[in-house]
């Protein structure tokens, strides 16, 4: 059941592929996706391009029907139930939708999780109160999650998610309900959580400003993973920051245009594709034009 990652994978999928839960498509199609140990990526993509199926997909919550999925080791689509069930409570963290008890205070939240794993009551409590310290929330500890603020709700869905001390970080959407400065300050309390507890962060988003502020996203559109913005410095030769788009190839080397390419480039159903001698070149059906000079044309 254990597959071999890459000496620096912590999630890869390959040809990923589930039905639509109303049945009309698929929410997710032939998908690839590598995140490296200790990445923090955002996902980035409108409503219903797949990103919250795919986050379910790597918390173990749904099989897919076809591909591969791999987290640290175990494949998720072909785990067991009990496989699943540890991996849920030892290796991974959701953050999307109902994530606190409402009527529980924000300290028994925290340590819920923990109990339920057969954590002592006494470890419980200290694990809770360093996360409660971490994430600001020391005046509401006591308070109930019913009536939390959306910013401090958030914080404390996060300290929650990670009190087990998982691996892999799921959040989905976890700033919609945030105003911009308070986005912000849940955006600084996942950089720290990534850098002191070491973590694999994936962050599904529909807001291009904060996935930008994350550093380079993943471009999900219509159940896959299509391109990734890659952000190099170059201050060195004074160029600052350079952000290349990168197309994402799947597992059959297949790479999809989008339909604005499609459009600028006057692309259709067909392409012409020429192999050049360091790049591989697309061009619409017609010819491409000739850029000799004129008495060098035949």
């Amino acid at each position: 059941m254990v597959a071999a990652l890459g000496p620096e994978s912590h999630v890869e999928c390959s040809g990923l592929t589930l039905e639509a839960a109303n049945g009309r498509g698929f929410a997710l199609r032939d998908l690839s996706l590598t995140l490296e140990r200790g990445a923090l990526r955002p996902l980035l993509g409108p409503a219903a391009s797949g990103k919250s199926v795919l986050l379910r997909v790597l918390a173990g919550l749904v099989r897919p029907q076809a591909g591969s999925v791999r987290v640290d080791g175990l494949d998720l689509s072909l785990g067991s139930d009990a496989e699943l069930r540890e991996f849920r409570r030892e290796s991974v963290g959701l953050v999307g939708g109902e994530d606190l008890t409402p009527r529980l205070s924000v300290a028994a939240n925290i340590e819920l999780p923990l109990r339920l794993s057969g954590v002592p009551a006494g470890r419980a409590r200290r694990r809770a109160a360093d996360l409660i310290t971490l994430a600001g929330l020391e005046e509401l500890a006591g308070v109930r999650a019913e009536r939390l603020p959306p910013l401090a709700a958030a914080r404390a869905a996060v300290a929650a998610a990670v009190a087990h001390e998982p691996g892999l970080l799921l959040l989905d959407e976890p700033t919609a309900a945030l105003h911009l400065d308070e986005r912000e300050e849940l955006v600084d309390l996942l950089r720290i959580l990534h850098r002191d507890l070491r973590l694999t962060l994936l962050l599904a988003t529909r807001d291009a400003s904060l996935a930008r502020r994350l550093g380079g996203e993943l471009r999900m559109r219509d159940g896959r993973i299509v391109s990734e913005l890659v952000r190099r410095s170059a201050f060195s030769r004074g160029d600052g920051e350079r952000v290349d788009e990168l197309a994402v190839l799947d597992h059959d080397g297949r790479v999809e245009l989008s339909p604005e390419q499609r459009r600028e480039l006057g692309i259709g159903r067909r392409a012409r594709v020429t192999a050049e001698e360091d790049h591989i070149a697309v061009w619409p059906e017609r010819p491409p034009p000739d850029t000799r000079p004129p008495w060098r044309r035949r």
